[in-house]
């Protein structure tokens, strides 16, 4: 995801990833992780997510305890936004990085907007 990242970045393009966020704040977001990705989340135009097991774990609840925090924030704040706005999904978009059976993509989500499929 990185990679896409800095791509993202060279061509002028905001980018927040906790990644980059660390390299340029190495003691980590002063209001924490999850008020960070909260934020992130609820204040971006455009949200690319990068579709893997790991996130869809996370969306749906399955995941393993401590991992994948900052994806299951963004779950539960996409999946509310999806609810309230009636299922429009002008905003979000699922990019497959690498090749994931239809079957692995939660149901709700198979009719979202994809890129790399």
């Amino acid at each position: 995801m990185r990679y896409l990242g800095e791509l993202l970045r060279q061509a002028n393009l905001p980018v927040a990833l906790d990644q980059f966020y660390l390299d340029e704040h190495p003691g980590g977001p002063d209001l924490g992780w999850r008020k960070w990705c909260e934020n992130c989340a609820n204040d971006s135009a455009c949200v690319l997510i990068a579709a893997s097991e790991g996130w869809f774990a996370a969306y749906e609840k399955r995941g393993p305890p401590g991992v994948g925090l900052g994806a299951a924030i963004e779950a539960d704040l996409f999946g509310q936004a999806l609810y309230d706005e009636k299922g429009h999904n002008a905003r979000i978009r699922l990019a497959f990085l690498h090749e994931i059976p239809t079957d692995k993509v939660p149901p709700r989500l198979r009719d979202w907007r994809q890129f790399g499929r």
